[in-house]
């Protein structure tokens, strides 16, 4: 562990107690996922974090939910997406590469990074995301760019 991870600790440990939603950003390889395999680990949500791989193919039907085919012909029930299962039930959610989703995606996304409130367009319902819910988004950089922000939101990994 060297001092850079441990201050890059802190400031996600700050983050955690103001509620706000964190993205790290870092060149291939740096640990943005490992920091925060270590934090979910050190706060006890490491069996209940979900990580999701976003990429140009991802919509927000799969994040959020759709209706699917019931067991009898012709009706349809809901499927809520993992996102909303992860908003519903108070999981930490680590979104990978949030700049490879489509805007689509971000801007079903929105709600949540801004206000807490989960919007599901294919119900016409919102949901508040519950007590323990933590929304990670990481950013793979090339060295000599940014991407990100600073402070206690954005840390370097």
């Amino acid at each position: 562990e060297t001092e850079h991870a441990r201050r890059c600790l802190r400031l996600l440990s700050l983050s955690l107690e103001l509620r706000r939603p964190v993205l790290l950003s870092g060149p291939p390889g740096a640990g943005k996922s490992t920091l925060l395999s270590a934090l979910a680990l050190a706060a006890g949500q490491h069996d209940k974090m979900v990580t999701v791989h976003l990429d140009e193919q991802v919509d927000s039907r799969s994040l959020l939910g759709a209706y699917v085919c019931g067991s009898t012909p012709g009706e349809f029930v809901w499927q809520p997406g993992v996102v909303a299962q992860a908003a519903v039930h108070g999981r930490w959610l680590l979104l990978e590469d949030v700049d490879r989703a489509p805007l689509e995606v971000m801007s079903a996304l929105a709600p949540l990074l801004e206000r807490g409130v989960l919007f599901v367009p294919g119900r016409g319902t919102s949901h508040s995301a519950a007590q323990g819910f933590r929304l990670f988004g990481t950013v793979t950089s090339t060295v000599g760019t940014g991407g990100g922000g600073g402070g206690a939101a954005a840390a370097r990994a």
